[in-house]
């Protein structure tokens, strides 16, 4: 059974175009608030999607309090290109990174 991909929902055109990568490799979304997130990513097993460009220090912190919960789970943290700063800050807080262009292909 595929783990939950649970998107961070923050941002409308964001979340429609995680749902859309999402059935092109055949797999269901679930869009959720940020708040919500935590609570399910604590049921263990969970890929949360989280685009961290709105509200960088929001979307950092939440992202320290996902990787502390046990079992931690698999992050993916989309940023722009040039967001290198942001970017390195994630990869530090463990997230696996995107950037915006790469959820087209």
């Amino acid at each position: 059974m595929p783990r939950p991909l649970l998107v961070a929902q923050d941002d409308l055109f964001f979340s429609a175009r995680v749902e859309a990568a999402a059935r092109r490799l055949g797999l269901t979304a679930e869009l959720v608030s940020p708040r919500e997130v935590e609570a399910r990513a604590r049921a263990g097993g969970a890929v949360v999607v989280m685009q961290l460009t709105l509200r960088p220090e929001q979307q950092l912190a939440l992202l320290e309090r996902l990787r502390q919960s046990r079992p931690a789970p698999t992050v993916l943290a989309v940023t722009g290109h040039l967001e290198r700063d942001l970017r390195r800050r994630a990869r530090a807080l463990g997230a696996r990174l995107a950037t915006h262009s790469g959820l087209d292909r």
